[in-house]
């Protein structure tokens, strides 16, 4: 089924308007009103529409618990002005084009979106926090973030397919920036400002990262090389019995820790 033209007067509420239209597949022409407060549950159950475009959700909006389709997976030319409006655990999502988000928190928008691998949003100027904001996201790249923004906290976290990123710990934030986590475990980036930092097989690029950014903070005045000839399997390293290990430790087969020990399979 299709709807192409949809208009509803100003009202506060439109909650639940579509629940249930389980064969609606197509919504063009639909306008939420300026003057609404709450959208939850607006497209509960409509369970054939995949795809909405060319929506508007104001700052007056403070209730959109469900909002979104269950089998959502692509978003088109959506403007997003209140911090009520996310799309947390669509786990559906794979595409979202032209996106553009002004409220103040968007913390969690796509936070669980596991499926969500094509992003394009233009951030506005209103925005604080995108902490969470792609958290366990299928991403290969991430984005220049905006010098106005206060918290990116495990922006990117667990984004196991995260490649390429830019060194956004270099930029100059106005407000400051809490950024606690925001590459962690990001074990698959080899790109930082498109330059390959892998040197050697076993190297991992979040090695490169800050740890006040999630990563494990190596840099040329901190690190230590050591070479290490493996003569069995299982082969067990124990570089200290005396002294903690105050940093983190790459131990060249892909694995970093804290420990002062390392058993090679």
């Amino acid at each position: 089924a299709e709807i192409n033209t949809f208009r509803i007067p100003n009202v506060t509420a439109v909650a639940n308007v579509f629940e249930g239209c389980s064969s609606l597949s197509v919504l063009s022409g639909f306008e939420i009103p300026s003057s609404c407060t709450d959208i939850s549950g607006l497209f509960n159950g409509c369970y054939g529409l995949t795809s909405l475009s060319d929506f508007e959700f104001s700052d007056k909006i403070t209730e959109a618990t469900n909002w979104y389709p269950p089998y959502i997976e692509n978003l088109n030319g959506i403007t997003i002005n209140s911090s009520a409006v996310k799309l947390k655990d669509a786990t559906t999502l794979t595409s979202v084009k032209a996106m553009t988000i002004n409220g103040e928190d968007m913390s969690d928008l796509f936070n669980g979106c596991t499926a969500l691998e094509e992003v394009y949003v233009t951030i506005g100027n209103k925005v604080k926090s995108i902490a969470r904001m792609f958290k366990n996201c299928k991403i290969t790249k991430d984005m220049v973030i905006p010098t106005t923004i206060t918290n990116v906290q495990e922006m990117y976290r667990d984004c196991k397919s995260l490649t390429h990123i830019h060194s956004n710990w270099d930029n100059k934030y106005t407000n400051g920036i809490t950024s606690t986590g925001c590459y962690s475990g990001c074990t698959a980036i080899t790109h930082i400002d498109d330059k390959n930092v892998i040197a050697y097989e076993g190297d991992i690029g979040i090695d490169y990262v800050p740890i006040e950014w999630g990563g494990n903070g190596f840099t040329k005045s901190n690190t230590s090389i050591l070479r290490i000839n493996l003569t069995s399997d299982n082969y067990n390293v124990c570089i200290s019995t005396t002294t903690p290990n105050d940093g983190i430790t790459s131990w060249g087969d892909g694995t970093a820790d804290d420990s002062m020990e390392h058993t090679y399979s």
